[in-house]
């Protein structure tokens, strides 16, 4: 069967109950427009995302995968030249973040990441991985 990125985020999804979400080099401006769609799909616990297109802002992103209420797993590849800056995300209600796993590969230096770890309290396991890293 196949399906549309539109089909997998309408609000009377037949996923509802899907639990793993691996989603890779989507196009941009769809990716963007439903992501906060995410947070309709209540049984997400698992949620994989390569990123490789330039104008998407990764700010936006982790603003929603930090407040999904039932995510445990989160892995986040990417490219060096996506903008982020993890001041933006401060904002966060702290307590609301569940990830236990997080995976984060090429987009942020060691302080933007210790910024976004400190929004997982229930972090049990960290990948960091910058790929570029400046000498």
């Amino acid at each position: 069967m196949l399906l549309s990125f539109n089909d997998l985020f309408s609000f009377n999804s037949p996923f509802n109950l899907l639990r793993i979400l691996h989603l890779y080099n989507c196009p941009s401006k769809k990716f963007i427009s439903y992501l906060p769609n995410l947070t309709y799909l209540p049984d997400l616990s698992s949620l994989n995302l390569k990123i490789c297109d330039q104008s998407i802002n990764l700010n936006n992103i982790y603003q929603i995968i930090l407040t999904l209420p039932k995510l445990k797993i989160c892995n986040i590849k990417t490219n060096n030249n996506l903008k982020f800056s993890s001041s933006s995300i401060l904002s966060i209600n702290q307590n609301l973040s569940q990830i236990e796993r997080l995976d984060i590969r090429g987009h942020c230096d060691l302080n933007e990441c210790l910024s976004i770890v400190s929004h997982t309290h229930q972090l049990s396991h960290l990948v960091y991985i910058q790929t570029n890293p400046i000498h």
